[in-house]
C-alpha cells in the first residue's frame, strides 16, 4: 500500500540507493518469506517514501518515470549481463507491468542508446554536471526521452538549456512536456517562463495546461495571485487555466484593465472555452455583485458576457445595460431567455416602452434584433419595425415562426395586400429582395409564384446564399421561376457558368437532377468548393454549404457530379455530400485525396468532422497500413513507435474517433493524454471515451484521490466516463470539494443524453453536493431548502438527471434561467414534473395566470401541461409565445385545445383562416378535424401543406389530407396532382397506393421517390414496396422517357439509394439484376433501411450483391460493418467482434433484423459501448435474445453506472501470498505506473 501511494520525491542519495535496490523494489517483496525480505522491504519504504536524503521538507512532485533502468545493456556477448550501473539485465526489467509499459520502456531504451555514450553518462550518471554543459546540449536528446527524464536528472538542467527545448514543445506528447516541466527546478521553470510566453500562440490549450500547472505550483493558487505580475507572467497561455481557476481570481484580475483586457481578448480570439468563460464571470460576481456592475464592467467582460446567467442579467442596473448596448451587448450572441431580460432592460434604461423606441434605438440593440419576436415586433412603430426587418432580413436567423410574420409586414407596407390576405409580391423588386433576403423565407409559396422571375433572376447573386430558412419546397417554386428567365434570355441549357452555379446558393435545393445533369462538372466541383477566405459573406462560399435542406436525392447527385468534376478530397466536399461516398469509392482513391495532410485534423470544426461514422473507422484504418503509422503498438526495427502526441495531433486529430477500443488499448501510454484531448474534440463513442479512461487509470493512475482541478480538466469531457468510486477519490483527496466542481464545469455544457439517467443523476447529486453548502453522502437525497438559480445556471447541462422529486425544489428565479434548454434533455416524467411545478410556482396554482414568457422558458415542457391546464391558458399569453409553442409536438387532443387559443389570437375562426394562419400554428394542426382540412381552399393548402405534421396525425385525417389534394389540387383525381404537391404530401401519400400508381409524378420524379421512399424512417410495408417498386421500374422502362429506358441492370447507386425503402419491395429476381458494384456504392443508404418486411430470398440476394461489389476478399472491416448496417444478415453477423459493432449507429442496431440480432456472439456485444447497448435494450424483440446475449447486453449498458471497475485490480487490495496482482496495481521497478500524470 505505501509503495502504490507513495510520492517520489528529490534526494540524490536516494536516488542512488534506490538505483541499486530497483530490482527487489516490487509489491511481491511484501509477500516474500525470505530471510533477507524484511531489511529489503523496510529499506524500500524508506526510500520510496522519500525520508533518505533528507528529503522530507521538499517539495513532491508528481510521479516520473525514472531513467536509471534504460541505459544500454553493456555486455559483448549473447549471454545478458547485468547493467554495470544498475545491475539489472532486461529480463529483470521487464518483470512487471502491463505490456504497454513494457513496450514503452523498450522503445526508450533503444532512442536512449542512439545518444553518444558521454551524453548517456551525464544524463543517468553524473546529471550533477549537466547544468555545467553547453545551451543546445539536450538539442541531439530524443523528444521522447527529453520527456521521460527523470526528477533527479531534470533539477540539474539550466534555464538556458530549458529555453533551448521551447521550440521543441510542439513536438513532444503532453505528457513529456508535463514530466519535463515537474521535474525542472524553479529557478529554470522561471527563467524559461518568458519564453514559453512568447511561444504561447503555437501551445494547444493542453499545453499550456501543464504550463499554468507547474506556474500555479511555484507561484500558488490562483486565489492567492493579487498581484498584476501574477497574471502578466502567463500572458497568452492563460488558455490553460482550468474553469475553476478562471473562477477563483481576486480582484486584481479586474482592477487592472490590463488582465482584465487580456482575457477579453483570449475570448475574442477563441482561445477561451465556454466553461472558461463562465469561470471568470463567476470571478467577476464574486468581487463585485451583478447588482453593481456599470458599463465599464461589462465593456471588461466583452464577449464573456454571455456567460452571465438570466437571473444575474436581470440584476445589472438598466442603464448599465442600455449605455453598453451598442458598444458592447449588441455585439454578441444571447440565448432566447437572455435576450427577452436584456431587450426589457434595454427599454427601461431609455425609458420608453415598445411602441415609443426609435429606428436608432433599434440599431443600438444590435444583434439583439434576431430576438425580436412577432408580438414585440407587432408593438414597433412602422420604422422602428423596418430597422429590425432590414437587419434580420439580410444579417439575422431568427425563428421561422418570426420570418414569416416579419415578411408578411414587411413587404405589405412596401407592396400592399390582395383581398385574399396575401402579400401583392407581383410588385417586388430585386432591390426588395437584395435589401432583405432572409425574409424570402416567410413567404408561402403562393406569394412566391407571384414574383416576377426576371425580378428572381435579377437577385440571384445577391440573396441566393442568404434565403437561409427556406426549405425546399419554396426554394423549388422559386428556381422554377427562375428557370424559365434564365433560359429564354441566355440559351442556359448545358451552359451553366461557375459563377451562376455558384450564386444559386440555398436555391440550389430546389432543383431537380435532371438540372444538375445539363450543368458542366467542373463548374459544379468548383461552384461546390469555392470559398473566399477573405469574406464571411455566405455569396461567397461555396454550394457544399448551402444544401444541407436539400433532399439526399440531390445531394447525391451533386456528389456525383462534383466528382466527375475532377475533386476528390472528400475533406473538402464537406458532411452534405461526402456522407454519400461509399467506401467502396473511397479505397480506390489515393491517401492524399481523402483527407490532405495539410488539413487541421484537430480542429473540431476541421475537415475530419466531414466524414460519417463508418468512414472514419475506414479512414483510421489507413494509418494502420505499415507505409504510415502502423499498429498503434508496433514497433519497428529499431524498436521505436511512430505513434507520438504530435501524429496523434496533427495527422489523425479527428479520425481518431474512427479507432476501435482494441486500437486504442494498443496505444502508447505516453500518447494516453493526448488521445484523449483529440477525442474530447470530437463526437466520440462512449466505448473510446470508457476505453481511454480505463487506460489511464490502468497504465497512468490507479486512484485519483492525488488529483486538482488541473488533472480533472485534462480528463476532458471524459470526466463523465469515471466511475463512482474514481469520483469518490476525487471527493476525498486533498481538493475535495474542488475537485468535484471542476467536474461541473467541464461536463455543464456537454450533451449527456447518451448516459444512462442513473449516471446522469448521480453526476447531477454529486455536482448539487459540490456547489451547496451542505455536508450530505453521496447517497442521499438534496437538502429540502430551494435550489437556486444560480446553482441550477453552474450546473448546465447536468440539469438532465435531477429526480423528480428534485424539481419542486427549483427556485421562481431558476425556473426562468435556461429551463427550456434543460427541458430537451429530459424524459417525460422530469417534463410533467416541470411543467406542473411552473404552473404551482410561476402561476400560483392557476395555469391561466402564466405569462407568455413563462411558456416560452418551459420549452417542450409545455408540450406536457395537462390538457386541463393548456384549456386555462390566457389566449393573450398563447399568442406572446406563439414562435416558440407552435413547434412542439402535440398529441390530437391537445393541437384541438391550442388551435382554440389560437383563434382567439387570431381573433377569426379555423374556417376564416387563409394558408398563413396554417403555416402560423404549423404542428398544432394535428388538431384539425377531417372535415376543415377537406374544406380548406386550393390555395390555402398548397401553402401550408408541409406545416402539417402528416406523418403523425391519425388515420382519419392522413386519409382528409390525401383527399384534400387530390379534390382541391388534382381537379379531383390522383393523377391531376403535381410532382410538387405529392412531394409535400409526403409519406402519407403511401397510405393510398394509388399515388404510387402514378409513372410521371412518382416513377420519373426523383424528389417523389425520394421523399416516399424515405417513409419518415419508418419501415414500409411489403406491398405498398412491392407497389412503389413496381412502378418505378416499369416507368423507366419505357423508351419515351427523358434520358431512354433503363432497365434494373443499368441502375447506378444513385438510382438503388434513391429508392429508399421501396426497394424492400423488389423480387430476388430484381435483385438479381442489379450491378454488384452499383449496390456496392449504394450501401451508406441501403445500410439504413428496414428490412424486417423484406422477402427472406430477395433480402439475401441483395446481401450477396453488396458482397460481390466489395472489390476486394476478405472479412468485413469495422468500417464496413458499420455501412452495410441495416443489410447484414444472420450469416453476417455470426462472425461479428466487438469492433464492427463499435462502428454501428445507434439506428442501425435498433433496426437491425431479428435474425441478425440473434446471431451476434454474446462477447461482442459485451463490449460494444453502454450508449448502443442501451439501444438494444429497447429492441421490441430483445426479450428473443437467448440468455447468453441479453445479459452481456445488459452488462455492456451498465459500464456507466458501476462504481467501480469488475474484475480490475485497480479497486482490488494487494493479494496476499503468491497470487498475482493486478495489472493497474503493479508498478514495475521502473515506475512505469505515473502517479498524477497532469
Amino acid at each position: 500500500s505505501l509503495y502504490q501511494s507513495a510520492l517520489i520525491r528529490e534526494g540524490t542519495a536516494r536516488d542512488i540507493l534506490l538505483h541499486k535496490l530497483k530490482g527487489n523494489c516490487t509489491p511481491r517483496l511484501a509477500h516474500s518469506t525470505r530471510p533477507k525480505a524484511e531489511m529489503k522491504l523496510l529499506l524500500c519504504v524508506f526510500l520510496l517514501t522519500g525520508i533518505a536524503a533528507g528529503d522530507h521538507d521538499s517539495k513532491p512532485h508528481h510521479r516520473a518515470f525514472d531513467f536509471g533502468n534504460l541505459l544500454p545493456d553493456h555486455s559483448t556477448g549473447t549471454k545478458q549481463q547485468p547493467d554495470q550501473h544498475t545491475g539489472m539485465t532486461d529480463h529483470d526489467m521487464h518483470e512487471g507491468g502491463t505490456t504497454q509499459q513494457r513496450k514503452f520502456q523498450n522503445s526508450l531504451q533503444s532512442q536512449f542508446k542512439t545518444l553518444p555514450r558521454d551524453k548517456q553518462n551525464i544524463l543517468f550518471n553524473r546529471s550533477d554536471q549537466l547544468s555545467h554543459q553547453k545551451s543546445d546540449f539536450l538539442d541531439a536528446v530524443p523528444t521522447r526521452v527529453l520527456g521521460s527524464l527523470p526528477p533527479s536528472t531534470l533539477r540539474h538542467v539550466s534555464g538556458k538549456q530549458l529555453k533551448g527545448q521551447v521550440s521543441r514543445f510542439h513536438s513532444m506528447s503532453l505528457f513529456g512536456i508535463h514530466n519535463l516541466l515537474d521535474g525542472v527546478n524553479d529557478t529554470t521553470f522561471r527563467y524559461t517562463l518568458p519564453t514559453m510566453k512568447q511561444h504561447a500562440m503555437n501551445f494547444t490549450k493542453s499545453q499550456a495546461r501543464s504550463t499554468v500547472q507547474r506556474y500555479v505550483s511555484e507561484r500558488g493558487k490562483v486565489n492567492s495571485w493579487k498581484t498584476k505580475q501574477d497574471f502578466d507572467d502567463l500572458g497568452g497561455l492563460r488558455k490553460g487555466m482550468t474553469c475553476q481557476q478562471t473562477s477563483s481570481m481576486q480582484r486584481v484580475a479586474f482592477d487592472d484593465d490590463s488582465i482584465a483586457g487580456g482575457f477579453r481578448n483570449d475570448a475574442e480570439k477563441g482561445n477561451l472555452d465556454k466553461s472558461q468563460r463562465k469561470g471568470v464571470v463567476e470571478s467577476k460576481k464574486a468581487q463585485k455583485k451583478p447588482s453593481k456592475w456599470n458599463s465599464d464592467d461589462l465593456k471588461q467582460l466583452g464577449p464573456m458576457m454571455t456567460e452571465t446567467g438570466n437571473h444575474n442579467l436581470k440584476q445589472i442596473p438598466d442603464d448599465a445595460v442600455s449605455g453598453s448596448m451598442r458598444d458592447q451587448i449588441g455585439k454578441q450572441k444571447w440565448d432566447d431567455d437572455q435576450s427577452r431580460t436584456l431587450i426589457n432592460k434595454f427599454q427601461s434604461g431609455r425609458n420608453r416602452n415598445l411602441s415609443q423606441l426609435r429606428s436608432s434605438d433599434m440599431t443600438d440593440l444590435g444583434s439583439l434584433r434576431s430576438k425580436m419576436g412577432t408580438e414585440q415586433n407587432r408593438k414597433l412603430s412602422k420604422d422602428a419595425f423596418n430597422n429590425v426587418a432590414e437587419y434580420v432580413g439580410k444579417w439575422g436567423n431568427p425563428k421561422s415562426g418570426t420570418t414569416q410574420t416579419t415578411a408578411q409586414r414587411y413587404f405589405e407596407d412596401k407592396l400592399g395586400k390582395q383581398s385574399n390576405g396575401r402579400v401583392d409580391t407581383s410588385k417586388l423588386k430585386s432591390v426588395h429582395m437584395t435589401r432583405t433576403p432572409k425574409l424570402m423565407a416567410g413567404l408561402s409559396k403562393t406569394e412566391l409564384r407571384n414574383i416576377s422571375g426576371n425580378e428572381l433572376k435579377m437577385s440571384i447573386g445577391q440573396t441566393s446564399a442568404d434565403v437561409g430558412n427556406m426549405n425546399t419546397h419554396q426554394a423549388k417554386v422559386a428556381v422554377d421561376k427562375m428557370k424559365g428567365n434564365l433560359t429564354r434570355d441566355q440559351a442556359m441549357r448545358g451552359k451553366w457558368s461557375e459563377d451562376m452555379i455558384r450564386s444559386l446558393g440555398s436555391y440550389m435545393s430546389g432543383f431537380k437532377s435532371r438540372d444538375i445533369d445539363e450543368m458542366n462538372s467542373t463548374h459544379v466541383a468548383r461552384a461546390v468548393l469555392y470559398d473566399d477566405k477573405k469574406t464571411e459573406n455566405p455569396y461567397h462560399k461555396g454550394l457544399k454549404n448551402h444544401v444541407k435542406n436539400a433532399l439526399p436525392s440531390m445531394q447525391r447527385k451533386l456528389t456525383q457530379k462534383t466528382r466527375a468534376g475532377g475533386e476528390t478530397k472528400l475533406s473538402k466536399m464537406g458532411r452534405d455530400l461526402s456522407q454519400h461516398v461509399s467506401l467502396r469509392q473511397m479505397r480506390s482513391l489515393p491517401d492524399s485525396d481523402t483527407v490532405d495532410d495539410k488539413d487541421d485534423k484537430d480542429d473540431e470544426d476541421g475537415p475530419t468532422s466531414s466524414f460519417s461514422r463508418h468512414q472514419k473507422f475506414q479512414l483510421f484504418d489507413r494509418f494502420k497500413k505499415p507505409s504510415k503509422l502502423g499498429e498503434p503498438d508496433a514497433l519497428d526495427v529499431n524498436n521505436q513507435t511512430k505513434w507520438t502526441g504530435r501524429q496523434i495531433r496533427e495527422k489523425v486529430g479527428g479520425l481518431l474517433t474512427g479507432a476501435t477500443s482494441d486500437d486504442l488499448k494498443k496505444l502508447p501510454i505516453d500518447t494516453i493524454p493526448d488521445a484523449m484531448s483529440t477525442l474530447g474534440k470530437h463526437d466520440y463513442t462512449h466505448k473510446q471515451g470508457q476505453t481511454m479512461v480505463n487506460s489511464f487509470r490502468q497504465q497512468l493512475m490507479p486512484n485519483f484521490t492525488a488529483f486538482d482541478s488541473s488533472d480533472v480538466s485534462s480528463l476532458g469531457p471524459m470526466v463523465d466516463q469515471l466511475y463512482g468510486k474514481d469520483l469518490d477519490d476525487l471527493r476525498r483527496g486533498t481538493n475535495g470539494r474542488n475537485n468535484t466542481k471542476q467536474v461541473v464545469c467541464q461536463l455543464r455544457n456537454k450533451d449527456l443524453t447518451r448516459n444512462s439517467h442513473q449516471k446522469r443523476n448521480d453526476l447531477f447529486n454529486r455536482g448539487l453536493e459540490a456547489l451547496t453548502s451542505e455536508d450530505k453522502s453521496r447517497n442521499r437525497r438534496a437538502a429540502t431548502r430551494e435550489i437556486s438559480a444560480d446553482t441550477v445556471d453552474k450546473l448546465g447541462n447536468l440539469m438532465s438527471g435531477i429526480d423528480t422529486r428534485d424539481i419542486p425544489k427549483l427556485s421562481s428565479e431558476a425556473l426562468e434561467t435556461k429551463m427550456g434548454e434543460f427541458a430537451k434533455l429530459f424524459n417525460g416524467t422530469q417534463r410533467k414534473e416541470l411543467a406542473d411545478h411552473v404552473v404551482r410556482k410561476l402561476g400560483g396554482g392557476h395555469a391561466s395566470m402564466l405569462r407568455g414568457s413563462h411558456l416560452s422558458n418551459m420549452g417542450p415542457a409545455a408540450q406536457n401541461l395537462s390538457d386541463d391546464h393548456l384549456r386555462s391558458l390566457n389566449p393573450t399569453a398563447v399568442g406572446d409565445a406563439l414562435d416558440d409553442l407552435r413547434n412542439l409536438n402535440y398529441s390530437r387532443m391537445q393541437g384541438s385545445i391550442m388551435l382554440g387559443h389560437a383563434e382567439k389570437h387570431f381573433n377569426r375562426t379555423v374556417q376564416q383562416w387563409n394558408g398563413n394562419h396554417f403555416r402560423r400554428v404549423k404542428n398544432m394542426n394535428i388538431g384539425h378535424k377531417p372535415g376543415t382540412i377537406r374544406n380548406m381552399t386550393a390555395d390555402d393548402l398548397d401553402d401550408s401543406l408541409d406545416s402539417f405534421p402528416s406523418q403523425k396525425m391519425d388515420s382519419d385525417q392522413q386519409e382528409a389530407l390525401r383527399d384534400a389534394v387530390k379534390m382541391k389540387l388534382g381537379g379531383g383525381s390522383v393523377q391531376g396532382i403535381s410532382e410538387d404537391h405529392l412531394v409535400q404530401l409526403g409519406t402519407v401519400a403511401n397510405g393510398d397506393r394509388t399515388f404510387l400508381g402514378m409513372r410521371t409524378k412518382f416513377a420519373d420524379s426523383e424528389r417523389s421517390i425520394d421523399v416516399l421512399g424515405h417513409n419518415g424512417g419508418q419501415a414500409m410495408d411489403r406491398p405498398t414496396a412491392q407497389a412503389g417498386f413496381n412502378t418505378i421500374k416499369s416507368k423507366r422502362m419505357q423508351s419515351n422517357r427523358p434520358g431512354g429506358s433503363k432497365d434494373l441492370s443499368q441502375y447506378d447507386s444513385t438510382d438503388i439509394s434513391n429508392m429508399g425503402e421501396f426497394i424492400t419491395g423488389a423480387s430476388e429476381r430484381d435483385i438479381n439484376m442489379l450491378n454488384a458494384t452499383a449496390v456496392a456504392d449504394a450501401l451508406p443508404r441501403l445500410g439504413q433501411n428496414h428490412y424486417q418486411n423484406m422477402d427472406s430470398s430477395a433480402f439475401n440476394a441483395l446481401r450477396q450483391k453488396a458482397s460481390q461489389g466489395r472489390s476486394i476478399r476478405g472479412a468485413l472491416s469495422a468500417g464496413e460493418a458499420g455501412e452495410r448496417g441495416t443489410l447484414a444478415g444472420s450469416d453476417d453477423t455470426r462472425n461479428y467482434e466487438p469492433k464492427h459493432l463499435q462502428a454501428m449507429s445507434p439506428d442501425t442496431l435498433k433496426n437491425m433484423r431479428t435474425d441478425a440480432a440473434q446471431n451476434i456472439p454474446a462477447d461482442s456485444y459485451r463490449e460494444m459501448g453502454s450508449d448502443n447497448a442501451r439501444v438494444m435494450q429497447q429492441r421490441s424483440d430483445f426479450m428473443s435474445l437467448d440468455s447468453s446475449r441479453q445479459d452481456a447486453i445488459n452488462s455492456a449498458a451498465m459500464q456507466d453506472t458501476l462504481y467501480a471497475p469488475e474484475d480490475d485490480g485497480a479497486t482490488q487490495a494487494p493479494p496476499s501470498g503468491g497470487s498475482k496482482v493486478g495489472a493497474a496495481v503493479l508498478f514495475t521497478s521502473l515506475m512505469v505506473a505515473v502517479v498524477g500524470v497532469f
